[in-house]
This record gives C-alpha cells, structure tokens and sequence, in this order.
C-alpha cells in the first residue's frame, strides 16, 4: 500500500499534509521496511515543496533512518530490497 501511495499527487498542499499526518505513526512502526517505505511516501509527496522536502529527509536522518536501512539491508529477500532500493536512492537525493 505504501508503494501505491508513492505514486499518488495530491491536489493541493492540505491535502499533503492530511496525508503525512496520516502515515506518521508508520515512522514508529516495529517493522524497518515499514518505516523505510514511509520515508519514501513522505519523499514523494513532498517533491514540489523544496522547504517541507528537506524537513522531511532531515526528520528521517533524526530518527535513525540509517538503522531502519542497515536493518532491511542485512535481510536476504527480494520484496525486502524491492522497498529499499529506491528509497536510498530518494535519500541520497535529499541529502
């Protein structure tokens, strides 16, 4: 589901943050991947606000986002390096 919501445009900046609140407590989940993909939600959706992007990439550097990656890299399976490839790829972009 993540994955879809990356894709999706908003039609305007409400409409951004209604959905950043509703996927902020993903940022928190158990699960790296979870917390991985979300960050790449987050990343896409906020394209076109250069000021909240960069927000958003430093709020994922403060929380760690370097273990939730370590995490999903130490796991050996394809649907897992699906979701991390390109959201490194996202945060190398930001940073």
């Amino acid at each position: 589901m993540l994955e879809l919501a990356s894709y999706y445009r908003p039609s305007s900046e409400a409409e951004v943050y209604d959905l950043l609140n509703a996927l902020e407590d993903r940022m928190g989940h158990v699960n790296s991947a979870v917390v991985v993909a979300t960050i790449r939600v987050f990343l896409h959706l906020t394209l076109s606000m250069t000021a909240t992007h960069q927000q958003v990439g430093a709020r994922a550097k403060s929380r760690g986002v370097q273990n939730a990656i370590h995490a999903v890299a130490g796991v050996k399976a394809g649907r897992v390096c699906f979701i991390l490839c390109p959201c490194t790829v996202d945060l190398v972009h930001v940073t």
